[in-house]
């Protein structure tokens, strides 16, 4: 299955990620780049449906 796969091959760089930065920071893999992001801020919103 490729879900367990892809934990497979995630976990080896949450690891890295936590280890090497913080937990507002975030990696981004693209066809061609991999980019590691940080949210300055985030605010939850309730939306109704």
């Amino acid at each position: 299955m490729k879900e367990k796969e892809l934990i497979k091959l995630v976990e080896p760089l949450q690891e890295w990620l936590i280890n090497n930065y913080n937990p507002h920071c975030s990696i981004l893999i693209k066809d061609g780049e991999v980019k590691i992001l940080s949210d300055e801020l985030s605010i939850p919103l309730n939306i109704e449906d």
